[in-house]
């Protein structure tokens, strides 16, 4: 994390850019988290896509810090993937239904 922000050139940093970029950084960790404990916990094909999408997410904007911050054009095509990817993950995890379990008559969440 500190890596790429020493590595950005003085032609892109602005008043507000170290801030900016640690809080975007530590939310995008902090959706990693989440869909990790996430999958943890449900452990299903739903919970799957989630932690995927959010995995593909956090590839997308690595991809995209390094073509536009440090001018290497062809990580655009990697990120443009992995976000239509990651769109199309978040769409099954909306779209798929619960899966239950029926249990001795008791409704638990597989």
């Amino acid at each position: 994390m500190f890596e790429l922000l020493d590595m950005v050139p003085e032609v892109h940093l602005y008043d507000y850019f170290d801030p900016a970029y640690l809080g975007f950084t530590i939310l995008t960790m902090m959706l990693v988290g989440t869909a990790i404990t996430y999958n943890n916990r449900y452990s299903n094909k739903k919970s799957s896509y989630f932690l995927l999408a959010a995995l593909f997410l956090a590839l997308s904007d690595v991809n995209f810090f390094i073509a536009f911050y440090l001018d290497m054009p062809v990580f655009y095509y990697p990120d443009r993937f992995l976000h239509i990817f990651s769109l199309g993950l978040i769409i099954l995890f909306w779209i798929k239904p619960l899966e239950f379990n029926y249990i001795e008559g008791v409704d638990t969440e597989v």
